[in-house]
């Protein structure tokens, strides 16, 4: 893989491959590393969070599992969750900030990634975030 040396350190992976196309080496590096990352038309968008971020998404999905729980719904919601964007961007997906899925209707396909019509997707955006926006 050009520009690329397995001796790197993670800040220097994640400098090369933050606005690559995607191919399954780049994603296999990333995920051998921890690091988060999404594909958005082709490209490699490594996802950089906050603390206040993080605090955040975590507060939001205990407050909707909260929620979910009292109602006595059928469902329940994730953080990290990968989801297909769909036929037409078969490669592509995104790690949603939270998503909220019906237990009877979610189902895992390939690499662990959701597929189907999630409940509800929250993204959360603090601060200038560009990839956000475009999701």
């Amino acid at each position: 893989m050009e520009g690329y040396n397995p001796d790197m350190s993670t800040v220097d992976v994640m400098k090369t491959f933050a606005g690559s196309e995607f191919s399954e080496d780049i994603g296999n590096i990333l995920e051998g590393r921890n690091i988060p990352f999404e594909v958005i038309d082709g490209f490699v968008h490594i996802k950089f969070d906050t603390f206040e971020h993080r605090i955040t998404k975590n507060i939001l999905c205990d407050l909707f599992n909260e929620n979910i729980k009292l109602k006595g719904m059928e469902c329940k919601a994730f953080m990290g969750v990968r989801t297909l964007r769909g036929e037409a961007y078969p490669k592509d997906f995104l790690i949603p900030d939270i998503i909220v899925l019906n237990h009877s209707g979610a189902r895992c396909g390939r690499n662990g990634m959701y597929e189907g019509i999630p409940d509800l997707i929250v993204e959360v955006a603090l601060e200038d975030r560009r990839v956000s926006y475009e999701k």
